[in-house]
C-alpha cells in the first residue's frame, strides 16, 4: 500500500510516502537509525527541489508572458529518478524497516553536483551556495539588476508594481509537536475533527517554504516590509531551493558514516508536514484579502 501512496498526490508524493513508512515503523516499534533517516531526507529534499524548479520555470515564466523553459524541468525530473535509483538500487525506498545498502557515494555526489549546476544555469546564474551568502538588501538589489533569470525578472516586476505585500496575512508556523501531543489529538474525543481539519491551539498553522525559511536574514528583512506577502514568499522558495544541494550533501555524509559504523550523535529529525489550505489558514486569508481588495 505504501508503494502506491505517492500515486495519490500530484506533488510531494515522496514526502507523503516517507511519512507513511515512518508512521508504520513507529507503530511496529521499529526504530529508524540515522542512516535510514538521512536517506529518506535526501529523497524528500531532492523532490522539494524538483517541485520548486517546476513551479519557477513553468508557472513563473507564464506570469511574465514568456514561454515555459521545459528543458531544465525535464532534467530535474531525470536527476530525481537517477538519485532515487542510486540511493535504492533495489527500487524499494518505502519498505518498512528497509535499510539502504551502502550507497555509491561518488555517483550520488555527481548527481548532487548536476543539480547544483542546473540551479546555477537556470535559476540563479551563479553558484547556489554563493547566492545564499547574500544577506543584505543591497546585494539582493544588485542581483536583481544584473540577473536576467525568470525569478529575478518576476521579483523585480512585482517590486516595481508595489505588489510585494499582496496576499499578506497572519501566518502561524506549525511548531515541532511531540509524540505525546499528537497521540492525544489522534486518540481523543475530537480526533475525527482534528483529522478532517487539523489545527493547533485554535489556529490553522502553515507549513511552507516561507515558514521554514523565515529566519533567513533576507526573508526576515522582506517580511518586516511586506508581511507574508508575495515577495517574501518568492524569496523563501529561492532560499530553500538554493540550499538543497548542501542539505543532500550533508545527509549523504551522515548516511555513509552510519553505514560505515562510525559513531553519530543525535539522529536527524525529519518532519513531513501537511500542505493543505483550509479556511482560516494563511493562504485562505491572504487570497480573500486580495480578492476583496
Amino acid at each position: 500500500m505504501i508503494r502506491t501512496l505517492p500515486l495519490l498526490y500530484s506533488v510531494c508524493g515522496t514526502a507523503q510516502a516517507c511519512a507513511a513508512v515512518e508512521a508504520c515503523e513507529q507503530a511496529l516499534g521499529i526504530e529508524a537509525d540515522s542512516g535510514r533517516r538521512a536517506a529518506r531526507e535526501m529523497l524528500v529534499w531532492f523532490e522539494t527541489a524538483r517541485e520548486h524548479i517546476w513551479r519557477i520555470l513553468l508557472d513563473w515564466s507564464g506570469f511574465l508572458g514568456q514561454p515555459p523553459d521545459s528543458a531544465p524541468v525535464a532534467a530535474a525530473m531525470g536527476l530525481f529518478a537517477d538519485f532515487r535509483a542510486a540511493l535504492y538500487p533495489d527500487g524499494e525506498p518505502f519498505r518498512v524497516g528497509q535499510q539502504p545498502t551502502e550507497p555509491d557515494r561518488q555517483k550520488l555526489e555527481h548527481i548532487i553536483g548536476q543539480l547544483e549546476q542546473l540551479l546555477e544555469h537556470a535559476i540563479y546564474l551563479q553558484a547556489p551556495n554563493e547566492w545564499l551568502e547574500m544577506e543584505t538588501g543591497e546585494r539582493l538589489s544588485d542581483w536583481l539588476k544584473g540577473c536576467g533569470s525568470i525569478p529575478a525578472q518576476l521579483f523585480q516586476q512585482l517590486a516595481d508594481r508595489g505588489w510585494g505585500a499582496v496576499g499578506s496575512a497572519r501566518s502561524t508556523a506549525l511548531p515541532e509537536l511531540t509524540e505525546e501531543v499528537l497521540e492525544a489529538r489522534l486518540s481523543g474525543c475530537e480526533a475525527d475533527t482534528f483529522i478532517a481539519l487539523p489545527t493547533h491551539e485554535g489556529y490553522c498553522c502553515e507549513t511552507s517554504s516561507y515558514t521554514r525559511m523565515r529566519a533567513h536574514p533576507l526573508v526576515n528583512r522582506l517580511s518586516a516590509d511586506h508581511g507574508s506577502g508575495l515577495l517574501p514568499r518568492m524569496l523563501a522558495r529561492l532560499v530553500e531551493l538554493a540550499g538543497v544541494p548542501g542539505r543532500c550533501g550533508r545527509a549523504l555524509a551522515i548516511q555513509v558514516a552510519v553505514l560505515a559504523r562510525f559513531l553519530i550523535g543525535r539522529p536527524l529529525q525529519m518532519s513531513v508536514l501537511p500542505r493543505s489550505k483550509p479556511q482560516g489558514g494563511a493562504w485562505f486569508i491572504g487570497w480573500s484579502l486580495w480578492i476583496n481588495g
